[in-house]
């Protein structure tokens, strides 16, 4: 009895055909994948881009925002425009 059972469960197991899995079809066993992390090329570009808005934007307030009030001095209205530009170019790129 128990080995007729045996013999019905090998006959079903019998029908299905074994197909190798495509992932052991496409990889060979030296390849392995590359993760970019955090030098993917669109996150570099971007960051670059980024950098270049920030220059650019402390050129700008550094020639036409500048000025000396009764209560800030020249030096302390560079300094606060810089603080500001380089705050927000931060906050805007992480936000990006």
């Amino acid at each position: 009895s128990a080995r007729a059972s045996s013999g019905a469960g090998r006959a079903s197991a019998d029908r299905f055909v074994r197909i190798p899995a495509p992932e052991a079809a496409e990889h060979s066993e030296g390849a392995a994948m590359v993760c970019n992390g955090f030098f993917a090329p669109g996150l570099v570009k971007g960051s670059l881009c980024w950098l270049v808005i920030g220059l650019v934007a402390t050129a700008v307030q550094s020639a036409y925002f500048v000025k000396e009030t009764p209560k800030i001095t020249i030096q302390e209205s560079r300094q606060l425009g810089r603080v500001v530009v380089w705050t927000s170019v931060i906050c805007m790129w992480m936000f990006w």
